[in-house]
């Protein structure tokens, strides 16, 4: 007995998948936006401290590594994007690769209905 599932239900596995990567790049967009918020204040509260002179605060390298560990995060953000497109892309083409494949064994069984009858 050949047991075939319904394209609609390949159709409504794959577009929870799809669903569930955009919801993975909002939150990893909403995460990045938050971390550049949080070090825009911290950078903000060491300028107010050069401003009255604080000597003991090395306020320009403390700036440089912010910086650096903010161009790695959105470093990491695009990679993880582009993964997830890529992911996409993949559950895109298998998807099709299963809808021909259901329509080739529907033929063969339809070939085979009008031999036996």
């Amino acid at each position: 007995m050949i047991i075939l599932f319904s394209s609609k239900q390949y159709k409504q596995k794959y577009l929870r998948l799809a669903i569930n990567l955009k919801v993975l790049k909002q939150n990893n967009i909403i995460k990045a936006s938050l971390f550049l918020n949080h070090f825009t204040l911290i950078i903000n509260q060491f300028s107010i401290l050069t401003y009255f002179k604080v000597e003991y605060v090395k306020f320009n390298h403390i700036l440089s590594v912010l910086q650096n560990q903010t161009n790695i995060q959105q470093n990491l953000i695009l990679i993880s994007l582009t993964q997830g497109i890529k992911k996409l892309t993949q559950m895109s083409f298998l998807f099709n690769q299963i809808q021909k494949l259901i329509n080739q064994i529907r033929d063969f069984i339809d070939f085979i209905l009008i031999k036996l009858n």
